[in-house]
């Protein structure tokens, strides 16, 4: 019931307000909400709160992940390292390799 409110309303107040009225009419969990509404109410919109929290963590990790990524390939690619882009560009253990000693501030020009 409550996916179902949420893609009808996102994940508002409003579903969550939508899944509770639905719940007590259908007599499903009726006592229980009917005594815990707001407890029920302040999880719902506590768990949107985190899960959109985690979203925008992720998001600027991946956004901070591709700018190491562009730095390091242009520095190896201005530095004469199109050897070492290159195979960074398809080995994921010497990327990350690279990438540490990139942020680390300890890169060889050759």
């Amino acid at each position: 019931m409550f996916d179902e409110q949420v893609k009808i309303h996102g994940k508002t107040l409003k579903a969550v307000e939508e899944t509770i009225r639905i719940c007590k009419d259908e007599k499903v969990l009726e006592e229980y909400l009917e005594r815990q509404r707001e407890e029920v109410i302040d999880i719902m919109t506590t768990l949107f709160d985190q899960e959109t929290i985690m979203k925008n963590h992720d998001s600027t990790v991946r956004r901070e992940e591709r700018k190491d990524v562009t730095g390091l390939m242009n520095y190896l690619l201005s530095n004469g390292r199109n050897d070492d882009a290159l195979k960074a560009s398809t080995d994921e253990t010497f990327l990350n390799k690279l990438l540490a000693e990139f942020r680390g501030g300890v890169m060889v020009a050759k």
